[in-house]
């Protein structure tokens, strides 16, 4: 899946910008927020499907996977900061008609904005695709390095 211009949408229509303009993310840098239109949301959730299920990612399509319970004494930002990928930018995936692009930097220091629990499952990726982080709304957050990555 390579971006074009055209699968940016408006900020205006995006679904869920109401988390990110609320005076609790009244620090949020907007602007660094691209949403995507639902073309290409679809596109992407897509291709997300086969690696995901309901408990979580499908093993056999990773190389490893790493679980973090939110329910750990852990600081979640830092775990992030832990994983073994530091892409420049990530695809945000909400579901078949929300998406976004972000900074990764972005998506470390500000998950609890992207992701909210027990309402939410938010899958990031990088382009191409070579890992795969899954917070579900059970409160888990999966980390997968895809088998035939790059």
């Amino acid at each position: 899946m390579r971006l074009r211009t055209s699968d940016f949408g408006p900020w205006d229509s995006f679904p869920l910008r109401w988390r990110f303009e609320r005076p609790q993310s009244q620090n949020f840098p907007v602007a660094q927020l691209l949403p995507l239109t639902s073309g290409c949301a679809a596109q992407l959730h897509g291709e997300l499907l086969p690696m995901q299920r309901d408990s979580g990612l499908v093993p056999d399509r990773f190389r490893s996977v790493e679980q973090l319970s939110l329910g750990e004494k852990v600081l979640v930002s830092d775990w992030l900061r832990a994983r073994p990928v530091k892409p420049e930018t990530v695809l945000l995936s909400w579901d078949q008609e929300t998406a976004a692009q972000a900074p990764w930097s972005l998506v470390v220091s500000h998950w609890d904005d992207f992701w909210y629990p027990s309402t939410d499952d938010l899958s990031v990726v990088d382009m191409p695709i070579s890992f795969v982080l899954l917070f579900m709304h059970f409160e888990r957050v999966d980390f997968g390095v895809v088998a035939s990555a790059p």
